[in-house]
């Protein structure tokens, strides 16, 4: 059974998107199963910080100095925040979701444990992509996190965004990846659904 699991977001400005999925991992997630939850504070005020420490008390917000470089190229520097985030866990599994990603189902959970039986990463793919990943889902064991895996590799020499390259790196050092494919929902009009 997958347990200590360490979850990842990163609030942008907007406590609703964090609000929500705050609410649905208590909704759909055994909190016993959960060993913290970590959220990187990205518009940096005080008063953010302070109102995402009241949100759950398992809560640990984490906050990193800007990178005007990464801002430069994207406007933001998620990237950079997220390299950091994942060498901070205390579990024994990563679970990154983007702020506007959440659990929908109790079944969630059970769906990447059957997974994780036979592989060491599940990754969510970029709509078109066969191989190319997005952090609005990863779940992974923590021993996957290595000095080589980068959130932002080829960010600045060929302006690839976000994690897009994450699954290849762990396939490069040997870890076995499940890329999972996204499913358009609301009619193809808006987000996408992974794992079922």
């Amino acid at each position: 059974m997958i347990n200590n699991i360490s979850i990842i977001t990163a609030h942008f400005y907007d406590f609703d998107w964090t609000n929500l999925l705050l609410r649905n991992l208590s909704i759909y997630t055994d909190a016993n199963r959960i060993k913290e939850i970590i959220v990187i504070n990205q518009d940096r005020t005080e008063d953010s910080r302070l109102y995402l420490q009241k949100l759950d008390p398992r809560i640990r917000v984490v906050e990193y100095p800007k990178s005007n470089k990464h801002f430069e190229i994207k406007g933001h520097d998620h990237a950079m925040v997220l390299n950091k985030a994942v060498n901070e866990v205390n579990g024994d599994y990563v679970c990154i979701f983007d702020s506007d990603a959440h659990p929908i189902n109790h079944t969630w959970l059970n769906i990447c444990e059957e997974i994780l039986e036979y592989f060491d990463a599940v990754l969510a793919l970029v709509p078109g992509s066969a191989i190319n990943t997005h952090p609005c889902f990863m779940m992974y064991k923590k021993e996957c996190i290595t000095n080589a895996m980068s959130f932002d590799q080829d960010l600045f020499s060929n302006k690839i965004d976000t994690g897009r390259l994450i699954g290849k790196q762990m396939v490069k050092n040997g870890r076995k990846v499940y890329f999972a494919s996204p499913n358009k929902t609301f009619f193809g009009l808006w987000g996408y659904l992974y794992l079922d």
